[in-house]
Formats: C-alpha cells, structure tokens, sequence
C-alpha cells in the first residue's frame, strides 16, 4: 500500500497510481532504476505478479517522452528490441508512457558479475541491433536529433565541435573541473577534425546502453529501456561513450571492446577522440546537477582522461 505523496510530482508515489489506473491492479512495490537524476523510470510490481516500468516527465520532458513512443513504433518493426508499449499519457501534467519489464536487469549493475563469453553474447547483440538501426533514413546531417531532417549540422566535426564547446561553457560555470583537460581534447580534435568529414551519417543509438540496456544472467540482451533521440553520424561514438562511462565507474572495459570489434570497427585515434569527447561531456553534467560533486571526481576524472589523450596519440591499429 502506498500513502499519498505530500507533493505532486516525478515519484514513486505517481508511478504506482499510474501503473494502477491504467492496469486496474495495485501495486505492491516501486523501485526507481539507478540513472541520471533527470530521468524518472520506475519499476512496478503489482499484487498480482504483473511488473511494468514507468517512465514519467516533467512538463519540459514532454517532447522526448512523445518522441520515445514515436521511435518504439519505427523501430521495434526492423527488430530493435524496445519494450512494448502497455499505456501512454502525454496530454497530463507529468507524461507518462508504461512500458513491459523487459527480462533482467540493467547492464551497468551486472557487468561484473557476467564472464567474459556472456558479455561477449551481448556485445554481439548490440553490434547486431546497431547493424539494423543503421538502416533508418539519414537526411545527410548530423547531430542528435528526433528525425533526421532536424538534425543540426551539415559536418560530423561540427558535432563534436559543438559538443566540446558546450561542456566548457558548463565546466566554466560550475568551476569544478579542470578547465585545461578540455584544452587539451580541443588540440587533439584540431588535429583530426578535417579527416571526420568523411563519415557518412549513419544513424545510430545516441545513449551508451549502459543503463538503458537490459540482460539476463544468461547473456541474453532483452532490449532497450526506450529511446527517444538518435545520432546521425559515426556509430561507434555510442561505443566511446560505454568506454568511458565503465572507465568512470571502474567496470571492466572488455565488453566496449567486444562490441566494437564485432561492428567491424577499430580504435583508432578518432574513436579515442570519441571517448575523451564523452569524458569531457562527463565533466560538464556535475556542472548541470546531473551528478553530484565528490571528493575526488576531478582527479579521477583527470587521471582517466590523460590514459584516453595517450591514446589518441598512440592508437592501437
């Protein structure tokens, strides 16, 4: 039984009545999934044994919950593994969609505790499920976006330019991190800029799955939480931003090696470039209260990303 929240908002409170509205059951337990402090999902389990996830929105997160439900549809039809979509709300005050409780649990927190051939099963899976996202249209620009034709720039450079600029000037304002690391990545980035342009602006997953990916203790990846954005450019800038993100966490890197490897891709310098991009983006959310300031951030923060600057200089072929 769950007592109603003194506010209205985002909660597990809100989650629980939702879930009971649409599915006429009650709910015997919430958990909210680990993540961005942003995001608001949550699993439900009801009296019955039925469990769903709910994912909620402020008013301002409308668009992207819309926009989520709209790439559910476009792509659960090529075989993207996406969650069927049970109810959805995008007309009241906090949206909502309930999605079904994909089989495992998010890969971040099983990533340890999987062996080596297992994660190698899901590396697979996502080189497999990247193979077919890559089969949207593409407008011929680049950049993140809802559809392809919105996507802002006509370079792959301009995205990372971009994506660089706008972390300094959130570093800068936040005064927590070390200002002359993203120095450092920009004179890297000078350095390839011009050979970026020749990638084609393939479409691809914009969020490391890390979170967003559901697996079982078996290897078996059950799919995506949902996705309500893509990347149009160089796919294997979604496998950087794993790298970097279990780099940051300490996990083990082998399964952003795995699956970059069984895209038939390389770590070269520019995908090394892509993961120092992703840990300057890193530094930027502590500067956006996407992430909590500690003791020590800045130096590890400081200290992994001189390994990844030492790889650009010297990539592995």
């Amino acid at each position: 039984m769950f007592l109603p929240s003194t506010e209205v908002g985002p909660d597990e409170f809100l989650a629980a009545a939702i879930a009971e509205a649409a599915l006429n059951g009650a709910a015997a337990g919430v958990r909210r999934f680990e993540g961005n402090a942003r995001h608001f999902v949550f699993d439900v389990q009801l009296t019955d044994g039925r469990r769903v996830v709910v994912r909620l929105g402020q008013p301002e997160h409308r668009a992207a919950i819309r926009n989520a439900a709209l790439w559910s549809d476009r792509l659960k039809p090529l075989g993207v593994p996406l969650p069927k979509i049970l109810a959805r709300d995008l007309a009241s005050e906090f949206p909502s969609l309930i999605l079904e409780r994909l089989e495992g649990e998010p890969l971040l927190g099983m990533i340890d505790r999987l062996k080596p051939p297992v994660l190698g099963l899901i590396a697979g899976s996502l080189a497999e499920m990247q193979h077919k996202v890559a089969t949207v249209k593409s407008a011929e620009r680049y950049g993140w976006a809802a559809e392809p034709e919105a996507a802002p720039y006509v370079r792959w450079s301009d995205v990372l330019a971009q994506d660089l600029a706008e972390a300094r000037g959130l570093i800068q304002s936040a005064g927590l991190m070390d200002e002359a690391m993203v120095d450092a990545v920009e004179r890297r980035f000078a350095r390839h800029a011009a050979s970026l342009d020749d990638i084609p602006a393939l479409a691809f997953i914009a969020e490391p799955p890390t979170r967003d990916a559901i697996v079982t203790e078996a290897g078996r990846f059950s799919g995506l939480v949902d996705v309500d954005r893509m990347g149009w450019g160089d796919p294997r800038f979604v496998i950087a931003r794993t790298l970097f993100d279990l780099l940051d966490q300490d996990k083990p890197t082998g399964f952003a090696e795995a699956w970059l490897a069984l895209a038939g891709a390389t770590a070269d310098a520019a995908f090394w470039l892509y993961v120092a991009v992703a840990g300057v983006g890193i530094m930027a959310d502590y500067g956006t209260g996407g992430r909590q300031f500690r003791i020590g951030d800045r130096d590890r923060l400081d200290r992994i990303l001189n390994q990844v600057l030492t790889r650009i200089d010297r990539p592995e072929r």
